[in-house]
């Protein structure tokens, strides 16, 4: 924690005006967003032989959009 506030102590970062100066607030700031959609998985199926099964990781975005 002590590299990111070295990181956001430096003028460059600091002439941002960013909503957060410290890794702490940083941290709070990251804690209050809503929770992001959850991650599913699905087992696909492959014509040709593999070592291990094929997985597919993804996010139903299109659910939550129609939920919008």
């Amino acid at each position: 924690m002590a590299v990111i506030d070295s990181l956001l102590s430096l003028t460059l970062i600091t002439r941002l005006s960013l909503s957060f100066c410290t890794t702490k607030e940083l941290r709070a700031h990251i804690e209050s967003l809503p929770p992001g959609l959850p991650w599913l998985c699905k087992r696909m199926q492959c014509e040709a032989p593999t070592k291990q099964p094929i997985r597919l990781f993804y996010r139903p975005v299109l659910d939550w959009c129609s939920r919008c």
